[in-house]
């Protein structure tokens, strides 16, 4: 037991320095970028971790923020929490794809990838992932600190007019399927409308 647990360990290290450095080609701003590449090495603040580093002594405290149900890790808060895996489905039904979500971050974010058809189309989807984890952090932390409320539909839509924004931002033409749907403003979008997603 103890070798096959050395042995898994050794290979995700392996597909984490795989998939590293791929956060990096983005049309994000640097924070989110910076935000994903902590994402992906487990070492955002979430309440699983304050809890193991003894920030938070209760272990009930470590609880999710949004579901309550589960310990906020980040493989729970940003897959595995059935409320979270509503806002993948929504978005994975606008792009038309189908996809499970994963219960590891590191696994999702590379099956996530894996679905471009080429090197312009992931451009597309990393974007994507990006504003996906990015929304539901700031989501999060909006709950935690402000007592705001958890919708789903709202995050997607959010997660919608963020990729909008920072595609059309890109300096690269936009020329695969994926890039022809984010050069697209979201259904509804107006600039009245914009005002409700102002600081993400």
């Amino acid at each position: 037991m103890l070798c096959r647990s050395i042995v898994d360990e050794v290979i995700f290290s392996i597909e984490e320095e795989k998939m590293l450095p791929k956060v990096w080609k983005t049309w994000a701003p640097s924070k989110v970028t910076i935000f994903s590449w902590q994402l992906l090495q487990d070492r955002l603040p979430t309440r699983k971790n304050l809890w193991q580093r003894g920030v938070i002594g209760d272990a009930s405290a470590s609880l999710c923020v949004i579901c309550g149900l589960s310990s906020e890790s980040a493989d729970h808060l940003f897959g595995s929490c059935n409320q979270i895996s509503q806002v993948w489905y929504g978005i994975l039904g606008w792009l038309g794809v189908e996809l499970v979500p994963h219960r590891s971050v590191l696994r999702f974010f590379e099956a996530f990838l894996g679905m471009s058809m080429g090197r312009k189309d992931k451009f597309g989807w990393l974007l994507i992932w990006q504003t996906i984890v990015w929304t539901i952090w700031k989501s999060r932390n909006d709950i935690f600190f402000s007592e705001g409320t958890f919708s789903v539909e709202c995050l997607v839509d959010r997660v919608k007019l963020l990729s909008w924004k920072w595609e059309i931002g890109s300096p690269l033409v936009a020329l695969s399927y994926l890039q022809l749907i984010l050069t697209s403003p979201p259904d509804g979008y107006s600039s009245s409308r914009g005002s409700v997603f102002e600081g993400f």
